[in-house]
C-alpha cells in the first residue's frame, strides 16, 4: 500500500512506503495541535509517528505490539480513558472471536497498554 498526501502547494508527496500498511488512524497524540499517525506496520504492530513542526515530516514516538501476537485488522483513535488524550485501539479476530486492544495515551506521544477488564458472570452486551 502506498500513502500520499497533499503538501498544500498543489503537489502530492509520497509518504514512507511500508510493506504492511493496512490501517491508519490520525489524531493529535502529543497535544501540539498537529495530526499525528498510528499505522499498522506489521500483523501485530502499530507504529505511532508524530508530525514535526515543519508539518512535512514525522518522527516515530512509539511502537506498539499486541499481547499474545494478536493480529491487527484495524486501528482507531478515540477518548477511552476520559483524560482528553487520544488513545489507540486495535481490533481483530482469531478463532476465539473478535477482540480489541487499547493503549492509553501518556500525553507525550507514548502509550501504555491498558489491561482488559473482565466481566463477572455472563455479560449480555459488550462495549
Amino acid at each position: 500500500m502506498n500513502a500520499h498526501r497533499n503538501n498544500g502547494q498543489a503537489m502530492v508527496e509520497s509518504l514512507e512506503r511500508r510493506s504492511m500498511m493496512s490501517a491508519v488512524a490520525e489524531a493529535d497524540f502529543n497535544g501540539d495541535g498537529r495530526l499525528d499517525k498510528a499505522v499498522v506496520t506489521s500483523p501485530t504492530t502499530i507504529t505511532v509517528s508524530l508530525r514535526n513542526a515543519d508539518n512535512t515530516t514525522y518522527t516515530v514516538s512509539a511502537v506498539l505490539t499486541t499481547p499474545k501476537n494478536q493480529p491487527i485488522q484495524d486501528v482507531a483513535a478515540s477518548l477511552f480513558t476520559g483524560d482528553n488524550k487520544m488513545d489507540i485501539v486495535a481490533t481483530g479476530s482469531k478463532n476465539s472471536g473478535p477482540y480489541s486492544v487499547v493503549w492509553m495515551n501518556n500525553g507525550d506521544g507514548t502509550f501504555t497498554y491498558l489491561e482488559p477488564f473482565k466481566f463477572k458472570g455472563n455479560p449480555k452486551w459488550w462495549i
